[in-house]
């Protein structure tokens, strides 16, 4: 979840108002003191309708918010005749509004507008459960989809620890925060209204986003890395090869800037957390808005690029339509990475220079929990469906389960395949016989420069990480034949 923090806009005040003074309210359109408080604290006339008041909020009311209502009776004399016209009147409201920006602290006017709001008797908006919900539910299913994803890589299923393994377990340290600190943003206040939050908290709430706008960025961009990585091991075609590497290096790169980015949008650095309030006049901090703006577009090329890389190669071999529609289910959760971050930025345009960040940022926030949650599911799924592939072998075609000794092959008729991609023979072996060239009853499909791929494994053990070097490269995958062991 990223923080955008709103840039605070000078807005002129009312023509009665004399020498205003510059400081950014984080508010939007205000409905402001009912007469109860304009008779109490400024005019000292009586309340005439039903509204209830309360002396402790008319002893709460900053005294800049007094000195407007004063200014402000002469020119509405609704607020003698209808104690409740503040509360309904656009106009009033408007002008009140630009004398409280142009006399009041940012901390003065949240606190005017906390006593408003509760006077006018409007109710105080809640959506802390949506941040709850997403870091809880998108934290178990990526957790669990992790989990599954390392039991298949134990021996007895015959799977091997690689460089691609490696990158998501680092990426799933990074995305715990997005899940565990969902629950403390959501109880510290993030999915209320600004002014009903305590100072100390909105302090916190944007401490806690510094943190996560890092978690976010390091964990889908290593989760990227962590796919290159898998296809090092399923494509040996040097052009293909070369491609992930180039894409590997600009996602790295660009995590790098992300990253750094975020650390130091502010000096001193924790002015990105205190600078909320505008009495840090020293604080100099970086348009963040413009750069969220510009790493969500980034990332969205960068997803679509590296989800339509291997489709080419994959959807030119002759597969079955439940092959065709297994791949599909994989990619189909790529492509609904790439639109929760297309809903996202669409999120971060809306959010803009919001003065109410702890409402209106919900959204980008729990789109950006789900997206990174979701990254890693995508990961995930070719090992999961290789460990389910082991255990229920039969929903997937197969006459036995894929060897648990290690195996490096692709069965397919009792036979295991050696694969050149440099022109060479392809190679099967069964019960009849030794190696022999392939012979017509072994169903397989030829790919691109000569490379076979078992029909009923697309991904020939891969998933498993017994597969060819990822490192360097090379155009060559090796499979050995369990008769040859």
């Amino acid at each position: 979840m990223t923080r955008e923090k709103w840039v605070m806009t000078h807005q002129p005040t009312a023509t009665l108002v004399r020498e205003p003074r510059d400081t950014r309210l984080p508010g939007i359109n205000l409905c402001w003191l009912p007469l109860a408080l304009v008779a109490s604290a400024a005019l000292a006339t009586s309340a005439k309708s039903g509204v209830e008041i309360r002396a402790d909020s008319i002893a709460d009311l900053p005294k800049c918010a007094t000195r407007c209502l004063k200014q402000l009776a002469p020119e509405f004399p609704c607020l003698a005749q209808d104690p409740t016209c503040i509360c309904s009147n656009a106009n009033l409201t408007s002008v009140f509004e630009n004398c409280i920006m142009g006399h009041c602290t940012i901390k003065e006017s949240l606190t005017a507008k906390r006593i408003s709001e509760k006077s006018c008797g409007h109710p105080e908006r809640d959506r802390t459960s949506l941040i709850l919900i997403s870091g809880v539910v998108g934290f178990a299913v990526s957790f669990t989809a992790f989990l599954l994803r390392m039991i298949s890589k134990l021996p007895y299923f015959g799977g091997q620890f690689h460089s691609d393994d490696w990158a998501i377990s680092v990426s799933m340290v990074f995305g715990i925060p997005l899940g565990i600190l969902a629950v403390t943003l959501a109880n510290a206040g993030l999915g209320k209204d600004i002014w009903n939050v305590p100072f100390d908290d909105i302090t916190y709430i944007l401490k806690i986003y510094y943190v996560q706008e890092v978690m976010y960025f390091a964990t889908i961009n290593i989760t990227k890395v962590s796919i290159l990585f898998f296809y090092l091991r399923i494509f040996p075609y040097q052009n293909f090869r070369i491609a992930s590497w180039i894409a590997m290096g600009i996602t790295i790169a660009y995590c790098l800037a992300l990253i750094l980015a975020a650390l130091f949008q502010c000096t001193p650095v924790d002015m990105a957390w205190k600078n909320w309030d505008g009495e840090h006049q020293s604080a100099r901090c970086s348009n963040i808005n413009l750069i969220s703006w510009i790493s969500a577009a980034v990332n969205i090329v960068l997803d679509v690029v590296i989800i339509a890389m291997p489709a080419w190669e994959l959807f030119g071999l002759s597969l079955s339509m439940k092959k065709k529609l297994q791949i599909l289910l994989m990619f189909g959760v790529g492509f609904f990475v790439t639109i929760v971050s297309t809903i996202r930025l669409q999120a971060l345009l809306q959010f803009g220079n919001s003065r109410n960040i702890t409402w209106d940022h919900v959204p980008a926030g729990y789109w950006s929990t789900i997206e990174g949650h979701a990254s890693i599911l995508c990961a995930c799924m070719p090992a999961i469906r290789a460990l389910l592939r082991k255990i229920f072998p039969s929903l997937f075609g197969d006459r036995t389960g894929a060897s648990s000794n290690g195996t490096r092959g692709a069965r397919n008729n009792g036979g295991n395949y050696i694969v050149n991609n440099g022109g060479g023979r392809v190679f099967s072996s069964n019960a009849a016989g030794p190696q022999s060239p392939c012979s017509p009853d072994v169903r397989s499909s030829l790919g691109k420069d000569g490379q076979v791929f078992s029909e009923s494994d697309i991904f020939p053990l891969v998933e498993r990480g017994d597969l060819g070097p990822e490192l360097g490269f090379g155009s060559y995958t090796v499979i050995r034949s369990d008769n040859n062991r």
